[in-house]
């Protein structure tokens, strides 16, 4: 009895339709010009062309079009989807991406071409509060004082901050610090700096402190304080902090 075949052109392909195809026999490799896929044989064209391959029922899925432009690769859950628009290919993730090994970046992060700050969660987002002179927050001399917060998202942060004085007559002794804990010094040398700046005036004067990394798992406030010791006059302090997301 004989078989009997039909045979379709694709492009430059053709392909048969034959009994339902048997499991992958052998992976290909670079260098074949055969790739088999159950029992279907399909020899690459040397040109650009239109790919196709049969769904059943009737239906041809197109893959690439004339020019050998990928159109569309859906997956099922899990899996990552790829489409084109104008020649550019869109990638969307789910939100549970499942992948064999690992997946690294191989450019690093893409640097803000403008003067438009970064959005909120993305690197380079940056919180700050600052509080103006005419603003300044009254401050009993030994006591520690909140001068202004910021409250933080989820991350890793570097975080700054500067503390002036004023109206301090006969100041001897000034603490400023960036800490979780309201109204707290931190640690000395990390988190928390310490001045003996002597005035004999009640001018103003002040201490800051350099980038102070905090990983964050929740969103947490940071306090500014100060603490300032003086003998006479009517001491404030104002000032600035500011946070900029590293990760």
């Amino acid at each position: 009895m004989s078989k009997m075949f039909q045979v379709y052109a694709i492009g430059q392909a053709l392909i048969p339709v034959l009994p339902p195809p048997l499991p992958f026999q052998n992976a290909p490799t670079i260098n074949q010009t055969n790739y088999e896929i159950g029992q279907l044989v399909f020899t690459p064209p040397q040109a650009p062309t239109a790919f196709y391959l049969y769904a059943g029922a009737g239906n041809w899925v197109q893959f690439a079009n004339s020019s050998g432009a990928i159109l569309a690769i859906a997956g099922t859950a899990n899996q990552i989807a790829a489409s084109t628009s104008a020649g550019t290919a869109t990638l969307s993730l789910p939100s549970a991406l499942i992948a064999p090994g690992t997946i690294a970046a191989t450019s690093g992060f893409v640097g803000q071409s403008s003067n438009t700050a970064p959005t909120a969660g993305n690197i380079g987002e940056q919180i700050r509060s600052a509080v103006p002179f005419a603003s300044a927050v009254t401050s009993t001399t030994t006591t520690v004082t909140n001068v202004t917060s910021i409250s933080l998202t989820a991350g890793i942060w570097e975080i700054s901050g500067i503390v002036m004085y004023t109206g301090m007559t006969t100041a001897t002794f000034q603490q400023a610090s960036i800490g979780t804990t309201s109204a707290t010094i931190g640690t000395v040398g990390d988190n928390a700096i310490q001045s003996t700046f002597v005035s004999t005036t009640a001018g103003d004067f002040g201490v800051s402190i350099p980038a102070w990394r905090l990983a964050l798992s929740t969103t947490t406030t940071v306090y500014l304080v100060g603490q300032g010791t003086y003998s006479a006059g009517t001491g404030k302090l104002y000032g600035r902090i500011s946070a900029t997301r590293v990760a």
